[in-house]
């Protein structure tokens, strides 16, 4: 009988030993693109000379939170919201929408709130142009997201932040490339080859002290990364050279999901957004902090407060200015 329970408690202490090492859930999937690409068609994108960058608008998005209490209440009267975007129709307008728990002043209790934001253009900075391939970052973080759901070690390839980018795996409806383009827009966004960039600070090895080799991954949006912004990588970025070009703003919608505006700063508008980067241990991404200096370090993967600036690689053969 002793015997059967050592046996037992051993057996626990294996399984408890097993689960602690591997963070207590399964490795990740990696998903991969696997659709066809709608036919490539002609698409009109608005251009405008700013003053660092060419901007254009492609793709919408919740930005604006809507004040008018009218069409408040008309909308949290309103059905269901679309199965592919998560968009409600109101008025021939979308909306999304953002529950929040709040503390009734009178009653003390606990109850939801509804903000809604209005979709609309998406406003990008043209970083590179060339062999008929535009390179472009949104010029506001459009959501706040964790770059990855639980804390573990994680890189690019495996990660939630990108799965949701690029509506894989469990984001396919209501991910960031299914809600923010239309079939004719996702026409003209060139499907990109990455590699989970090892940080050039920090790179990361296994356990036998050598450089783990970077994954190769595809991408139809995805994040700036370190070499980028160095310009070290086949997109060279030199605009973003300069620190103060990178300081972001957010969008109110991504600001009520949790993008913390960093009152440090002396324009006190802008927030931190993430990189495609490991950072100094394999539990942390890179970012870029709120005056636009790179964070090499990073910061922990869970972290709820750094916005989300997405990148996209058009096919400017089907462009039409």
């Amino acid at each position: 009988m002793k015997k059967s329970l050592v046996i037992l408690l051993v057996c626990i202490l294996s399984l408890s030993f097993m689960l602690a090492a591997c963070g207590g859930d399964p490795e990740p999937e990696v998903y991969e693109p696997t659709d066809p690409a709608p036919a490539a068609t002609n698409v009109a994108i608005s251009y405008k000379a700013g003053t660092y960058y060419t901007e254009i608008t492609f793709g919408r998005y919740p930005q604006t939170e809507v004040t008018d209490q009218a069409v408040i209440e008309a909308l949290n009267g309103v059905g269901s919201p679309d199965a592919t975007t998560g968009y409600y129709k109101y008025n021939d307008n979308d909306y999304a929408k953002i529950e929040v728990e709040k503390e009734n002043k009178e009653t003390g209790e606990k109850e939801i709130v509804n903000y809604w934001y209005i979709v609309e253009p998406i406003k990008w900075y043209v970083l590179d142009e060339s062999n008929n391939q535009i390179l472009a970052v949104s010029a506001s973080n459009l959501d706040c997201m964790k770059y990855n759901e639980t804390l573990r070690d994680i890189d690019w390839s495996k990660c939630t932040l990108r799965n949701w980018l690029s509506s894989l795996g469990e984001y396919s409806t209501n991910g960031f490339y299914t809600s923010a383009f239309n079939a004719e827009e996702q026409s003209v966004i060139l499907t990109q080859t990455h590699t989970t960039e090892n940080n050039p600070r920090y790179p990361q090895v296994n356990e036998k002290g050598e450089t783990i080799v970077p994954a190769t991954v595809k991408d139809r949006v995805s994040l700036l990364s370190i070499e980028q912004l160095e310009g070290t990588e086949s997109w060279t970025v030199d605009s973003f050279k300069d620190t103060a070009l990178r300081a972001c703003p957010s969008t109110e919608y991504a600001n009520r999901k949790g993008a913390a505006i960093m009152t440090s700063y002396a324009l006190r508008t802008s927030s931190w957004w993430w990189l495609r980067n490991t950072g100094s241990y394999a539990q942390n991404a890179a970012y870029v902090g709120e005056s636009g200096e790179t964070a090499l370090a990073g910061y922990t993967v869970s972290f709820n407060q750094i916005g989300v600036r997405p990148a996209i690689v058009l096919d400017a053969s089907h462009v039409t200015k």
